[in-house]
């Protein structure tokens, strides 16, 4: 299919990409992360190729979100080949969700990405409703379900839930 690209003025690929390394392993399981990174490079090395990163915001790459854009800055993208968008089911991978503790975290770590299109409206909607009293209990059977089914562990992956699972 590539090869059929050179026709054309301009393609636009949009990669749906959650976080990096185990985490984005964890999150879209089974995936590569070595393998995403290969591709990632390959394609984007075309001179016709536009790529933009999708990311889904969710629990578990919200106080993360930080390394993922230090990552797509290190591939040569600009901040407007970054598109946002917050997961809303199920209700408890929503970052509502999160303790006030993570979600202050999260708010911290990016201070210096409010220049990134979206960013300042995400913080604003974590802030916006408090989930966690309903939706935290849901969260720990279903990351603990996850584990199990993946042989995954949420605590060496996302070291910030120690002490909230």
């Amino acid at each position: 299919m590539i090869d059929y690209w050179s026709h054309f003025k301009g393609v636009q690929l949009n990669a749906s990409i959650d976080a990096t390394g185990a985490r984005d392993r964890y999150i879209r399981y089974p995936s590569n992360w070595e393998r995403i990174v290969e591709i990632f490079d390959k394609l984007n090395a075309l001179p016709n190729v536009n790529m933009q990163i999708h990311c889904t915001v969710q629990g578990l790459n919200m106080c993360v979100m930080s390394e993922l854009f230090d990552w797509i800055k290190s591939k040569g993208l600009r901040d407007d080949q970054i598109y946002l968008n917050i997961l809303n089911h199920p209700e408890s991978m929503n970052i509502r969700a999160l303790p006030t503790e993570l979600k202050t975290q999260a708010e911290n770590s990016l201070k210096d990405y409010l220049h990134i299109p979206k960013v300042s409206d995400t913080i604003k909607y974590m802030w916006a409703e408090d989930w966690h009293d309903k939706r935290w209990k849901e969260f720990v059977a279903f990351n603990t379900k996850a584990d199990e089914l993946q042989k995954g562990n949420l605590l060496e992956v996302c070291p910030e839930f120690v002490g909230y699972v």
